[in-house]
């Protein structure tokens, strides 16, 4: 018996075909998802209710469309389902269909009086959805079966706008002609005439044009659409509205009594367009078929000033004509203008005056005539930043504006104001590293002393981005050294961190205090025996580097300090030393270096692990993870305190750039020879090899865990004792069993040991190396090995099962066969 004939007898014995599953989806609302015509029709027949959604409110005709089943749907309709039902995000099946592009079925709605003007919780149409997908035929469709033309969405995006903007001229056209009105605006004032002028849809500025749309119609920012137009290079759109509007102005305005508009004279006409125009006259390159270079906009500028208009208006933004001739270098503009009695003075909303805009534009004639003016000089903007300042701030490295600040001295500028961050001239010219602009303002008595917000020193700040020949002139200037910032970080501490040995050899050589530690205890010492590549990447983003290189860098910083009888056991706040430290991040040399200089090697740190336990007990997996991590991006916060797992999730996504750099990976982290060597130094020290961390973890259980068999060895020669258990019970025998570690087995079960220690839930190292296997891998040769040194197998856990049982468990026929054969008891 066949699915329908089921459901036909199910029917016919009165079967209740309403009843719904957990997810409130009917009998009908599953047929109508497979596509199960038959049953569908044999559902409806029996008065099966089409209008029961399910708990995200999705009906049998809305889950038939979006599935493809269009016969379903048709049938739907016929048995006269509700076609206006709504999702959960108030989307009716018209409305989906129309923003899929799917003509027939919106047809066919539309046949079943289907409402085209419900919107969805966004406000949004189904006109406005078929406009945002172009799809002219639909929205044809939707127009003749009276769709709600006027309807808009957030920030008033009415159908004509986006069409506007999309560059629709086909789905416009057709609007027009159903009566949209073309004189709509969002909620930014900003018309459809403004929106296609912007985006170079020249066919639809013709189109409203024709529709009498007003071109002279600014939005909130003061910008008409001949200025949207101009500003994104679209000439053939300037060109139409020249002809519409700047022609006929020109050719009237020699009379400033001829009438244009209203007998409004065209003086105040000139007047009334200067607060839209100047800036076109001052700023746009593209006008008309002419292509005007900068004489033809001043003859524009002559002409205007010539029919008196105001040459101090501005626009929103408080832009002045001669700001904006300023800040794009147009001389004779700005000469003329002056000659007008331009102010010189007026600033924009960010309080930026004409002359600070060009100092950021390096115009230096520009600026040459305004310092001829009465000017004043010292203005600073909104974030109290003098022109002066923020130059430096804002030009690229490897370009000088040494004439643009020797010009502005010689005029008196003022070099010792500073900005909201309290950072002076000479701050930003050592942060940005030019040399020769920081001697220019040390010869003006610049103060060297002035810290910022963060007091953060002219030294310290040069210091840190490594700008060494600005560093030797600051020190020759008698700059303190030992100034900290906020965090207590002196000069020292950031060339250390950051791989600058030219720049601690000439702070040690100024007295700068070697012991001076940051907010965490960390030394200078300290924190160059630690440097990891983890931290140069994200310290020091831009520069190039190789491991040999910032290696040596780091090593040389080491030797310097202590040189300088830096105090080689000073800890940081964790109690870690810098012999710890260097042998955690396997420096080698670093520790070598240490040692020679009487380091303590028993010092632990807050977990009463020792430089022996953290260098024995090295993961490769846990170095490379956080540089996988993070390595990705340049730009990644340095912010010590931030939890690592805050960055991954960050900046994960973009990892895959260290795909180009994988070869390079290897050659930056310490290997396990590393590690072995700095064991070996810390154990011909005198280092204690037996003691534990806060988990009763010793060097040996960490090195057996890991598997370094090169360190096993070592901490063995050394009567490191085999039988330390950790706070589980687990021995280093049973952790490197659990490993998969047969060389680390090897080398313990060779020494006098307890094979037969239980952990904390009674497992032996045999029981539970079972029980963590998975199915597909054999450990045969680890349980031969501990059989052959009499591992006792009868041994059982908490839960009563043998290591015979667990490996019946497992199915390892190979296993069993060994244990037996060793006399493990089947019972």
């Amino acid at each position: 018996m066949c699915r329908t004939d089921i459901v036909k007898l199910l029917l016919e014995h009165n079967c209740d075909s309403n009843i719904c599953n957990a997810q409130n989806e009917s009998p009908l609302y599953i047929s109508s998802k497979f596509g199960h015509a038959d049953i569908v029709k044999l559902l409806l027949e029996h008065s099966c209710d089409p209008n029961i959604c399910n708990d995200n409110k999705i009906a049998s005709l809305l889950v038939a469309f979006m599935n493809g089943h269009i016969d379903i749907v048709k049938l739907l309709l016929e048995f006269k389902c509700d076609p206006n039902i709504r999702n959960n995000k108030k989307e009716s099946t018209l409305f989906i269909a129309s923003s899929k592009g799917c003509v027939d079925t919106v047809k066919l709605l539309l046949e079943y009086k289907c409402d085209p003007k419900i919107c969805n919780y966004r406000n949004i149409s189904p006109l406005c959805a078929a406009i945002e997908n172009g799809n002219s035929d639909i929205v044809r469709l939707l127009l003749e079966h009276s769709s709600n033309i006027m309807n808009c969405y957030s920030n008033d995006e009415y159908p004509l706008l986006i069409a506007s903007g999309k560059g629709y001229t086909d789905i416009v056209r057709l609007l027009l002609e159903h009566n949209c009105d073309p004189h709509v605006s969002n909620n930014r004032n900003e018309s459809p005439l403004y929106i296609a002028s912007k985006n170079g849809h020249i066919e639809i500025v013709r189109l409203l044009l024709e529709k009498n749309c007003n071109p002279n119609t600014s939005n909130n920012a003061n910008v008409t659409p001949l200025i949207a137009a101009s500003e994104h290079g679209y000439s053939g759109i300037v060109r139409l509205f020249i002809t519409e509007i700047i022609k006929p102005f020109f050719e009237q305005l020699s009379d400033p009594y001829i009438s244009i508009d209203d007998d409004e004279p065209s003086a105040s006409i000139a007047s009334r367009w200067w607060d839209r125009s100047h800036i076109l006259a001052s700023d746009i390159k593209i006008l008309w078929h002419l292509q005007p270079s900068e004489h033809n906009y001043a003859q524009i500028v002559k002409l205007l000033l010539e029919h008196d208009c105001d040459p101090n208006t501005h626009n929103v933004k408080n832009e002045s004509a001669l700001f904006g001739a300023s800040k794009n270098g147009h001389t004779d503009i700005v000469e003329l203008l002056l000659k007008h009695k331009c102010d010189p003075n007026i600033c924009n909303d960010k309080k930026e005056s004409p002359l600070f805009i060009a100092s950021m534009s390096d115009q230096t004639e520009t600026k040459q005539l305004l310092l001829d003016q009465f000017i004043h000089l010292n203005i600073c903007n909104d974030e109290n930043d003098l022109g002066l300042c923020l130059l430096f701030d804002s030009m690229p490295s490897e370009h000088s504006y040494t004439r643009i600040v020797k010009l502005l001295l010689e005029y008196n500028c003022d070099p010792t104001i500073c900005n909201d961050n309290n950072e002076s001239a000479l701050f930003i010219a050592c942060t940005k590293g030019h040399t020769d602009i920081v001697e220019l303002l040390l010869k003006c008595y610049c103060d060297p002393t002035i810290c910022n917000n963060r007091n953060e020193s002219v030294l310290f700040i040069a210091s840190k981005e490594g700008h060494t020949d600005i560093v030797k002139l600051l020190l020759k200037e008698n700059c303190d050294p030992n100034i900290c910032n906020n965090k207590h970080e002196s000069p020292l501490f950031l060339a250390s961190k950051d791989g600058h040995p030219d720049i601690v050899k000439l702070l040690l050589e100024h007295n700068c205090d070697p012991n001076i530690c940051n907010y965490k205890k960390e030394s200078p010492l300290f924190i160059a025996s630690t440097w990891s590549w983890l931290r140069f990447v994200r310290s020091v983003p831009h520069r190039s580097f190789t491991s040999r290189r910032c290696n040596r860098n780091y090593t040389e910083i080491v030797k310097l300090l202590l040189e300088h009888n830096c105090d080689p056991n000073k800890c940081n706040a964790k109690d870690e030393s810098a012999l710890f430290g260097a042998s955690k991040n396997g420096h080698t040399d670093i520790v070598e270096l240490l040692l020679k200089h009487k380091c303590d090697v028993n010092i632990f740190n807050d977990k009463n692990e020792s430089p022996l336990f953290i260098a024995s007990t090295y993961s490769i997996t846990e170095i490379i993870k956080p540089f996988f991590e993070q390595l990705s991006d340049p730009y990644i916060s340095i912010d010590d305190d931030e939890p690592s797992a805050s960055i991954a999730s960050r900046w994960w996504d973009r990892s895959h750039i260290l795909a180009s750099d994988f070869k390079i990976l290897w050659h930056l982290q310490p290997s396990e020879h590393n590690y072995a060597q700095i064991v070996k130094l810390l154990l011909e020290h005198d280092c204690d090899p037996n003691t534990h961390n806060v988990k009763n973890e010793s060097a040996l259980f960490g090195a057996s865990k890991n598997g370094h068999t090169d360190i096993v060895e070592l901490l063995l020669k050394h009567k490191c004792d085999p039988n330390i258990c950790n706070d589980k019970k687990e021995s280093p025998l049973f952790i490197a069993s659990m490993s998969d570690q047969t060389e680390t087995i090897q080398l313990l079960l060779d020494q006098f040991i307890h094979l037969n220690i239980l952990n904390d839930e009674n497992d032996l190292g045999l029981c539970s190396l079972f029980d963590s296997m998975p199915s597909e891998h054999s450990y045969t040769r680890i349980v031969k090995l501990l059989l052959e040194y009499n591992c006792d197998p009868t041994i059982c856990n908490d839960n009563n099962e043998s290591a015979l049982s667990m490996a019946s468990r497992k199915g390892r026929t190979d296993i069993e066969k060994l244990l037996l054969k060793h006399n493990c008891d089947v019972e």
